[in-house]
């Protein structure tokens, strides 16, 4: 492995970079400079964040009134 590339900053996605990048001698980057996406997630306004969010979390069998809450919560 020559470079390990990341598509967004999230724990489970981006957790063990560090890890692969020395256990392979190999760079870690983005694929382009907006730090990975984060930044995209981040500067998401609340009603983007629930309009992108809540078809995720129907399709997965979470109810309405469960849905409602989580997204109710904006993008903090």
């Amino acid at each position: 492995m020559t470079r390990l590339i990341c598509t967004h900053f999230h724990p489970d996605h981006m957790g063990l970079a560090g890890w692969l990048t020395q256990r392979w001698a190999s760079s870690c980057g983005p694929p382009r400079p907006s730090g990975c996406g984060a930044h995209d997630d981040q500067d998401d306004d609340n009603a983007g964040f629930a309009a992108d969010q809540a078809p995720f979390y129907r399709r997965t069998g979470i109810d309405e009134p469960t849905v409602a809450a989580i997204t109710a919560g904006g993008n903090g």
